[in-house]
Parts: structure tokens; C-alpha cells; sequence
């Protein structure tokens, strides 16, 4: 099976060499004192918290084809210390932020692809974490993702491996260890895992995205920490990203799933028992890799956005609130019914970057570009382009503190990550912005 780039949730920070080029305003945005930080090579997996307590943003990077993370903590004013490395398992492929020891500091878990094993590293509340325990789970961990899964208030995890087609479950014991993997039979080639609750019980449930077998794995949870048998949602060929929202305005969780081979999203309505409607067709670009929900006309109802690698372009669905969407082609800019943004984009952010209290959309790729909403769910596209080498994913937050959300973009294959400050004058308060940073 091949490995694909994964398509990285958070903010990716990579400190080292320093590089400045000018900025320009366009369309009403302006991002100035684009900065690229050179550090270890194909960056991977990123996840964001306060690692020493300080209230500004720091970050835990993961490294393709290494056996080390890097943790970098942040200044408050878009500059970052120098990383510290920490050793993890081979080729860490997902990481994520949590409390399991219950010290209220940040602690890391991360999925080691080739090792077949989590690294939990338990964090010192200094921006500091201790030597790695790891726990062995299924070959080819390639997702990792935490809740609570046995109502006692700590942390537990969920890990997608992607060649026993099966999920591993890690209960915590509330002291920084975890009781020994419990594995649920999910569909061929899992490639990610998400959490929710899908029939109304309070309970978490899981949701895993199955690659090879081209459905969705459901596994409700009891709320002591095991889960039923699976049930499965058929969706298209190749899923890669999976987001969960409510279509249809009646309180339950739904699915949106972008289809790579396909060139479609499949659209589930969650029947609020833990079982799914069949499928809802929609056609987008060419090989779509991820997907992301906003509102995009402002009148509160979910819309969609999905970035296609093949066709170079986003599309965008707005949902009628009853869970349906209208055609993409409905949405164009002019006559043109996908809106253009260059070669290959993986993925995409959802903010407000000129605070004008409307959605914009922010696109990585072979460079970085974006979507000016107008708020009636159509864009104009923002130039110029920013170049930024081979991005995998995209991130929208406010790196200086001035309230405006600003980007980081990483560059898998150059070791590179461009931090671009938003410097939109004038800008309302953070308060009318949208939301900021929903990938998926």
C-alpha cells in the first residue's frame, strides 16, 4: 500500500534559519514579513497547545522518515525558541496533546507508524517532557486520538492501524500509564479515527475512515471504556478525510467524506441511534484529499469546502440545512464553476482574515493562495500567490497575539515551515471573526 501524505490538523512551527519577503495587500487582505524556519526534515504531524503554562502558542512537530519530535515554544510575538528534540518511535506519523497523568500540564501521545507502538511523553508544565513510555498497539499506527471513553474523567486514546484493519484501544489510568490495547475490527486500511457521539448517550463513539474497503467504520461506545461490534457506512473509492458536522439542523452528527479516486464527497446523515442514512452524492474536482465545514452565506447553516490535488482547485457546497447542497457549480466566481488556486492543494483553513465578520478560505499546495468571502457563499480569489515549496497542510492562528489569524504553511519535502503575518489594516475585533483553522 502506499503511503500518502497525511493531511496534518494544527499549526506546523519550524525554527532555525530566518528568512523575510515582502508583503502585499490584495482584495482587502495584506500579509506581511512572510518567515520560513528551517529544522528537521519532511515535518509530518503537528499538534499546538501551552506547553509552559505562559499563554502563548507552542508546538510538537512530528518528523517522516525520523525517530524524533521537536518541540518549539513560542515567544508570544510570532518568534519561537530554539526546538528541543525528543526521541519517540520510527517514522511518527500522528501526535496529540493531552492530560493523562491529571497535573493540568500538556502531555504528548504519539503514533509510531513503523515501530507499531504509542510514545506517551508526560510534559513538566516548563515547556519540558520526560522520556518516552511506550505501548505497544496494531502494525502501522498511523492515527492517533483521545477522550474519554469510560466516563472516569481521564484521558484515553484510540489508534487507526493501517495494516491489521483494526483499532486499538488505551484506556488511561489517570497517572500518565495506560491498561494494555483492547482491538475492534474496523474496514481494510483505516487511515484515520475521529471521536463523537453519534446516537445521543453521552458516550463517546468512534468513526474511522477505511481506505481500501471504501466505507466508514462506526464503533459506539458502552461508557466503560469498550466498544460494540462495528457497523459500516459505504461510501466512494479511496476516503481520506472525513469531517463531522450537523447538515441537517437536528441536534445529530452527520458525515461529510472526501473521495479521492472518485472525485466526489459522500454526505451521511447520522440517524441519532449510531446508524447512518446511505449516502448523498456530490461531485467536486478531481482526486478530493480533504475536507472542511464552514458557513460561507452566513445564515447558520454548515457548507462545505474540498480541496482537490488533482485539478488544483477548491470546491464549495452550500448546504441547504436540510442535508442537501447545491451543485459546486452554483457557487463560481463568474462563469467558472471550481475556483482556480494553482497546482495540488491538500489542504485548506477556514477564517476571517479581514475581519469583515464573513468566512474566507486559505489553500496550501504547490503554494499558498486563498478564497475572499463575499458572504453570500461566493469568493474572489486572492493574489498574489505565495510560494512556500511543497505544502501537505495549512494552519490558521494568531502566532503575535494582535487578534488577527494569521498562517503557517509547511514544506514537506524543503524542512521548511513560512509563518505569514497577517498585517490587514483596519481589522475589527477578534470577536466578529469567523472560525479559524477547521481542517480536516
Amino acid at each position: 500500500m502506499r503511503r500518502r501524505p497525511g493531511l496534518v490538523v494544527g499549526l506546523l512551527f519550524l525554527i532555525g534559519i530566518f528568512l523575510v519577503y515582502g508583503g502585499s495587500a490584495f482584495a482587502g487582505i495584506t500579509f506581511n514579513g512572510v518567515r520560513a524556519f528551517q529544522t528537521g526534515t519532511y515535518p509530518y504531524a503537528i499538534a499546538t497547545g501551552d506547553f509552559n503554562g505562559d499563554g502563548n502558542a507552542d508546538v510538537a512537530i512530528t518528523y517522516d522518515r525520523h525517530h524524533n519530535i521537536s518541540v518549539h515554544l513560542g515567544n508570544g510575538d510570532g518568534s519561537f525558541q530554539a526546538q528541543e528534540i525528543y526521541a519517540v518511535g520510527n517514522c511518527p506519523a500522528s501526535v496529540v496533546i493531552g492530560d493523562f497523568n491529571g497535573d493540568g500540564k500538556a502531555d504528548l501521545a504519539v503514533a509510531n507508524d513503523w515501530d507499531g507502538n504509542v510514545s506517551i511523553l508526560l510534559g513538566n508544565g516548563d515547556g519540558t517532557f520526560q522520556t518516552q513510555q511506550t505501548y505497544v498497539v496494531g502494525h502501522r499506527p498511523v492515527s492517533v486520538a483521545t477522550g474519554d471513553f469510560d466516563g472516569d474523567g481521564k484521558a484515553d486514546l484510540a489508534v487507526a492501524n493501517l495494516y491489521d484493519d483494526n483499532v486499538s484501544v488505551l484506556i488511561g489510568n489517570g497517572d500518565g500509564t495506560f491498561q494494555a490495547q483492547k482491538t475492534y475490527v474496523v474496514g481494510n486500511g483505516p487511515k484515520s479515527v475521529a471521536i463523537g457521539d453519534f446516537n445521543g448517550d453521552d458516550k463517546a463513539d468512534l468513526a474511522v475512515a477505511n481506505d481500501v474497503s471504501n466505507n466508514v467504520s462506526v464503533l459506539l461506545g458502552k461508557g466503560d471504556g469498550t466498544f460494540q461490534s462495528q457497523t459500516t457506512c459505504d461510501v466512494g473509492l479511496y476516503p481520506s478525510s472525513v469531517a463531522i458536522g450537523d447538515f441537517n439542523g437536528d441536534g445529530k452528527a452527520d458525515f461529510a467524506v472526501a473521495n479521492e479516486w472518485d472525485g466526489n464527497v459522500s454526505i451521511l446523515l447520522g440517524n441519532g441511534d449510531g446508524t447512518f442514512q446511505a449516502q448523498q452524492i456530490y461531485a467536486v474536482g478531481t482526486y478530493p484529499v480533504s475536507v472542511a465545514i464552514g458557513d460561507f452565506n452566513g445564515d447558520g447553516k454548515a457548507d462545505l469546502a474540498v480541496a482537490n490535488i488533482g485539478s488544483g482547485n477548491v470546491s464549495v457546497l452550500l448546504g441547504n440545512g436540510d442535508g442537501t447542497f447545491q451543485a459546486q457549480q452554483i457557487y463560481a466566481v463568474g462563469n467558472e464553476p471550481l475556483y482556480a488556486v494553482g497546482n495540488g492543494p491538500y489542504s485548506v483553513a477556514i477564517g476571517d482574515f479581514d475581519g469583515n465578520g464573513t468566512s474566507d478560505i486559505a489553500v496550501a499546495g504547490g503554494s499558498v493562495t486563498g478564497l475572499r468571502g463575499k458572504g453570500d457563499g461566493t469568493f474572489e480569489l486572492i493574489k498574489p500567490l505565495y510560494s512556500t515549496g511543497s505544502s501537505l497542510s495549512l494552519a490558521a492562528g494568531d502566532f503575535n497575539g494582535d487578534g488577527k489569524p494569521d498562517l503557517a504553511v509547511p514544506s514537506f519535502g524543503g524542512g521548511l515551515v513560512s509563518i505569514l503575518i497577517n498585517t490587514t489594516r483596519p481589522y475589527p475585533a477578534l470577536s466578529a471573526s469567523g472560525p479559524v483553522g477547521e481542517l480536516e
